[in-house]
């Protein structure tokens, strides 16, 4: 038996159920025919299946699609599908191979011999028998011939190291090359690192030599700038004590000033406020009492409205029962009568009734009634009475589909007029709302326009404030001053060059200088005071249009100066050459070694902008004349009268703001609640409307109901009509016997006489019933008039009294409560009059006491002026060297000196506070004055120089130019040691420490670069070990093929002088280029593959696959459709070599189209397809076409071999189905 003894396929793909194919013959080539869809290549994925193949090359997408009818619409797999295959291992061992699909159509169930097993142990175990699912060894697919031609070279070493299983090693090689490259990297880097560390050590040696002869020449320059920064530093420190002993005596004379300033009090102010305090807090106290009565009375009257109701629902209530028990004795009477009128109307129709009935016998109307009753137990009469109950029926329905859609109807109405109401009622909320936002709009813009007024009467305040501390020269609250002159200095400045150009606005004085010449602006702060902060303009006009600009747009005003006669650098910086400013800053700088660049003289024309410009303008043209512009504004005896006048208006438009936020506030208040009130009517209008139109689609359809019960009724009065005329017919008959019979002329009149009889006889029952009802009526309505009589009908009387006195009482209980509000209301608005009256006079007498005050104060603070104006003047010097005090320290910090300062501490704290004393004063200045000056003070105060090193004779010295002489000498010194120390140039000053991080980083440089070569050692060990396994494992495969693929090429061309080789392009790493495939025909030269025809192609493509497979040594060979491009005389090759491969062991399966496949066919399976039948009823779309099998053995059957006539036939094609033979 061959390999393969028996195949099962349930439920896979085109075979629907259990198949059972085999024993198969081994010594024979299965032969497997049918037409294109009939499951050929379904039987071949059948066996790839059950070896191990994957989804995705058995021709779907997921596994579920291998089953026959897919997946169910409840997401279970419609049948069990599963590939068994009976092996044959040995003569007396057989192996069950099955996989099946399980879990939904999710994954595959394994097992051998009836046990479950791994995926795994499946393969391994296919393995072991020569069957490898993965690189699918045992099976040539249909198309893989063709996919093997159309391979280029790497793709065809791609497909080698595939089935060869080469590729095992692909993931550690490139791992390793990975590896040994990124390795081979770092040492290429730190190659390079270490060249650069061994230069950079020998440099800094060098440098480390040059710079131990620099540091000689260092300190002794260093110790000749310390003496002449400490002979200069002792000259300053001579002026500012002569500074300080001034400024002592006039700080004495200005606290005398001071003192007789502070004893002018203001008694009149503080009487007018206490007498105001008790009368206004009286006023507002009544207006609060009022206010607690008035809500009182309020809540007081809502509890009288609440009981006053209740009384009148309770009194409603008492006369609609007095109405209700009138309406019974008027329902009694009327009872009764009814009643009468039935009896009497009873004995008249019996009497008639007993007249009628004496005219015809007994046994007439038996015998008529005999005949009705034959008549209507006929089937006509059946029929008519089932019509007529059912008319009846329909009657009923008809009324009460009539009564729903009026009631609904009704309710339409009703809810039509709701929508309508609550439409009226959100337009007047609406309405009232516009008219709530206009008086808001209003009240808004006169909050805006009191606001505007508030901003202007501020800004015009804080400009009285800041010219009145500018001019005066006050220095009581230097924090005020600084933030008057500040105050918006860069917004302003941005807005001003917005509107009116950068070429006409050029920004302030300081932000004009050069950053590099910030310590000149500080050395002319001092000089002329704080007037840096002034905005510089191209002319007067600019100036005035700048002022006018600040003034609408109620801003702080500020000064503005002119560039008539100033000059512009390209980098917008200040120059002038007048050296009247030299004498004014007094020595600030030394001209011969400094460079200064000052302002022009004519530093100080501009606008002092005041109440108008005709106030404000004044013109200075030189700096002596700084001084009277200082003094011009301080004389003017108003400055106290305009300050009140504008905090009055500022408290005044206060007052105004917060009345106006209190009433918007009401307002907005108002406005919420009439906004929700307008979305509650919203949403009530969308329910309602929803209410309607849900109604309205009710009353549609019952009205549609009602015209379809209508319609039925008169098609069933019709039938009726129909049924009584054919039984009228049919009773003619029987009636004119009838009436022969019993001598009636008349059958009608008669059956009129027998009906009016039956009409008494309704009429008699239905007054008999009327007259029960009235009498049962009649006995309750007595009843309950009794017992209401008995029991209530005082009582009731007596409390709807009582309800009326009461709803008059309270009714006038509140009309009096409500006067009394309206009287609490008009107290309330003379309240607040009185309050708003007091309130005027208190400000005036106010007013008149600030002016008074200001009167007496004004004497005085012209005393103190002057004394002030002395002590800033003195300030102004003192600050000046001051200033220069701190430029020689600064110029001492950043050159490094060590300055020796006076210090009490430990030697152990002295270096690091030395090192902190440098860095201290290495910075700049702050720009505003005060700021500046406190720093300069603090910095005097806390650092004092020790000049106990200075020369004896130069600190004794009084004369200035003695004093010049010696410290030009040494100057002279220091200027020679810095030549010396030009010539010597020093690049690095830490090259000793450089120098040791150079060897340190030279030392681990070296470590680390043996460790990576160990390492490269290491992982070229391993990548050759690697890199040999895999080449001798692809080679081996390759060489085998090799050999094979000659001979195969020799079978299918059958010419012994083919010939057909597989060439490596790189023979050392084979798998890292491509295979070339070579072949040489019979009588033609060697050709690529690529260079073939197709019929060749197709030769050399199958040669070269079945060589692959043959190397594989797989025990069993499935062939789908490989020789469809082949001819005829290549298809006997192929055929020929496949009885070779049999008698080899190897048990084959072909699947072909092919006529030469068919008339040699030794054991033949057909397939073929049918359509089965769902099993449900709406499965049309469901119907499949399953396969079917034919299995036999056709050796029994001769050999016909046809070519020949069909060939010579002009309508034959060589490529018969097989079908058109017959066995």
């Amino acid at each position: 038996m061959g390999f393969l003894r028996t195949l099962g396929i349930c439920n896979f793909k085109s075979y629907r159920g259990e198949h059972s194919f085999g024993p198969f013959d081994e010594t024979k080539i299965l032969s497997i025919l049918g037409q294109n869809g009939e499951g050929k290549s379904n039987f071949t994925d059948a066996i790839a299946f059950v070896f191990g193949d994957k989804s995705g090359s058995l021709r779907a997408r997921h596994l579920r699609d291998l089953c026959f009818g897919g997946i169910t619409r409840d997401g279970a797999v419609s049948s069990n599908c599963y590939v068994s295959a009976t092996c044959c291992v040995s003569v007396n061992e057989v192996v069950v191979f099955k996989r099946a699909i399980v879990s939904q159509g999710r994954s595959c169930q394994f097992s051998i011999d009836g046990s479950p097993v791994s995926q795994k142990e499946y393969l391994e175990r296919l393995c072991h028998l020569g069957i490898d699912g993965w690189s699918q060894n045992f099976i040539v697919q249909q198309g893989a011939v063709d996919k093997m031609g159309i391979m280029n070279n790497i793709q065809r070493t791609e497909y080698f190291e595939k089935v060869s299983k080469s590729l095992e090693f692909k993931k550690d090689y490139d791992e390793l090359l990975k590896n040994r490259s990124e390795e081979q990297s770092k040492l290429t880097e730190l190659s390079m690192k270490h060249g650069a560390a061994r230069r950079d050590m020998l440099r800094f040696k060098a440098e480390l030599r040059a710079r131990e002869q620099h540091d000689k020449e260092v300190q002794n320059s260093e110790a000749l700038s310390i003496r002449i920064r400490l002979m200069e530093m002792h000259d300053i420190q001579r002026q500012l004590q002569n500074c300080d002993e001034r400024l002592t005596a006039l700080r004495d004379a200005k606290n005398e000033r001071r003192i007789r300033m502070g004893n002018v009090k203001d008694k009149d102010h503080i009487n007018v406020e206490k007498n105001y305090e008790h009368m206004l807090k009286r006023i507002k106290g009544d207006i609060s009492k009022k206010m607690k009565t008035k809500a009182e009375i309020e809540k007081r009257v809502l509890t009288f409205l609440q009981e006053n109701d209740m009384r009148q629902q309770h009194l409603n209530i008492l006369r609609r029962r007095i109405g209700g028990r009138e309406q019974k004795r008027e329902r009694l009477l009327e009872a009764k009568s009814l009643l009468n009128k039935n009896l009497d109307e009873s004995r008249n129709k019996s009497k008639m009734l007993v007249e009628i009935e004496e005219v015809f016998p007994a046994d007439q109307i038996a015998k008529y009634n005999e005949i009705k009753l034959s008549l209507s137990g006929g089937l006509l009469g059946i029929r008519i009475q089932e019509l007529e109950a059912k008319k009846m029926l329909l009657g009923q329905t008809v009324g009460r589909s009539a009564i729903t859609a009026a009631s609904i109807k009704k309710h339409i109405e009703s809810y039509d007029k709701k929508r309508r109401d609550l439409e009226v009622t959100r337009v007047q909320r609406e309405n009232a709302a516009a008219e709530v936002a206009n008086e808001l709009a209003e009240l808004q813009k006169e909050k805006d326009e009191v606001s505007r007024m508030h901003k202007a009467m501020t800004a015009k305040k804080d400009q009285l404030e800041a010219m009145k501390i500018i001019y005066t020269a006050e220095t009581v609250d230097p924090m005020k001053a600084l933030s008057a002159q500040h105050k918006q200095s860069k917004d302003v400045v941005q807005k001003l060059k917005s509107r009116f150009g950068s070429q006409s606005v050029f920004g302030r004085v300081y932000e004009l200088m050069k950053p590099y010449d910030f310590k000149h602006m500080c050395a002319f702060d001092a000089a002329v005071g704080d007037h840096l902060n002034w905005i510089v303009v191209s002319n007067n006009r600019v100036a005035r249009e700048c002022s006018v600009f600040l003034l609408n747009n109620a801003m702080s005003q500020e000064v503005f100066l002119p560039l008539n006669k100033f000059k512009m650098s390209s980098q917008r910086s200040l120059y002038a050459s007048d050296e009247r400013l030299y004498r004014t800053l007094g020595g600030c700088f030394d001209i011969q070694s400094e460079i200064f660049y000052p302002i022009s003289s004519y530093i100080t024309e501009g606008i002092a902008l005041c109440e108008d410009a005709a106030e404000a303008e004044h013109l200075m043209s030189t700096v002596e004349q700084l001084d009277k512009a200082v003094d011009y504004l301080p004389r003017r005896p108003d400055w106290e009268r305009k300050l009140s006048e504008v905090c009055e208006e500022i408290e005044r438009y206060n007052i105004e703001e917060g009345k106006t936020s209190e009433v918007m506030y009401e307002l907005k208040q108002h406005q919420v609640s009439i906004r929700k009130d307008v979305e509650n009517i919203i949403n009530r209008a969308v329910i309602v409307e929803e209410r309607a139109t849900t109604l309205q689609k009710e009353f549609d359809e019952i009205e549609n109901e009602h015209q379809l019960l209508i319609q039925q009724s008169s098609d069933n009065q019709n039938q009726i009509k129909s049924l009584r005329d054919k039984q009228n017919k049919a009773a003619e008959n029987v009636f004119e016997e009838f009436c022969d019979k019993l001598g009636i002329a008349d059958i009608g009149k008669y059956e009129d006489t027998r009906k009016k009889i039956e009409t008494i006889r309704k009429d008699l029952e239905d007054l008999e019933t009327s007259t029960r009802k009235l009498n049962v009526e009649i006995g309750l309505l007595e009843g309950d008039i009794a017992s209401e009589e008995k029991n209530a009908a005082d009582n009731d009387a007596a409390s709807c009294q009582f309800l009326e006195d009461e709803v008059t009482r309270y009714a006038e209980i509140i009309r009096s409560n409500s006067a009394e509000m309206n009287g609490i209301d008009e107290s309330i608005s003379k309240l607040k009059e009185e309050l708003s009256t007091n309130e005027r006079r208190k400000a005036e007498e106010l007013k008149q006491c600030r002016r008074e005050n200001y009167n007496r104060k004004n004497k005085v603070e012209q005393e103190l002026a002057d004394v002030v104006k002395q002590i800033n003047a003195t300030n102004r010097d003192k600050e000046r060297f001051l200033l220069l005090r701190h430029d020689l320290l600064n110029k001492a910090a950043r050159s490094k000196l060590q300055l020796p300062f006076v210090s009490n501490s430990e030697s152990t704290e002295h270096d690091d506070q030395e090192g902190r004393r440098s860095g201290m004063f290495n910075y700049s200045l702050p720009v505003l004055a005060e700021e500046r000056r406190r720093r300069l003070r603090a910095e005097a105060d806390a650092f004092q120089l020790d000049f106990r090193s200075l020369p004896k004779h130069y600190v004794e010295a009084t004369n200035d130019a003695t004093r010049q002489g010696l410290l030009n000498e040494e100057k002279a010194k220091l200027k020679t040691s810095m030549n010396k120390l030009q010539k010597l140039k020093v690049l690095n000053s830490n090259c000793q420490s450089e120098l040791e991080v150079a060897q340190r980083q030279l030392e681990d440089l070296t470590d680390h670069m043996k460790a990576v070569k160990a390492r490269i050692q290491s992982i070229d060990g391993e990548f050759v070990r690697v890199q040999e396994q895999r080449k001798q494992r692809f080679e081996d495969f390759f060489n085998r093929v090799n050999e094979n693929v000659l001979s195969l090429y020799r079978i299918v061309t059958a010419d012994e002088s083919a010939y057909a080789q597989l060439t490596l392009e790189d023979v050392n790493e084979p798998f890292a280029a491509g295979i070339q495939y070579a072949c040489v025909l019979p009588s033609k030269t060697a050709t690529m593959f690529e260079m073939m025809s197709s019929g060749e192609q197709s030769l050399a493509a199958l040669a070269l696959s079945l060589a692959v497979h043959s190397t594989l040594e797989t025990p069993l060979l499935v062939l789908d459709e490989v020789d469809a491009a082949l001819d005829m005389r290549n298809t006997d090759r192929v055929y020929s070599f496949l009885r070779s491969t049999i008698a080899k062991g190897v048990q084959v399966f072909v699947v072909s189209h092919r006529f030469e496949f068919l008339y040699r066919a030794e054991h033949v399976l057909g397939l073929y397809a049918i359509e089965d039948d769902a099993d449900d009823d709406d499965a049309v779309e469901q119907i499949r076409r399953s396969t079917r099998a034919l299995s036999f053995d056709a050796t029994i059957f001769p050999d016909n071999d046809d070519r020949a006539p069909l060939s010579e036939s002009t309508i034959a094609s060589p490529n018969r189905e097989w079908s058109q033979v017959s066995f």
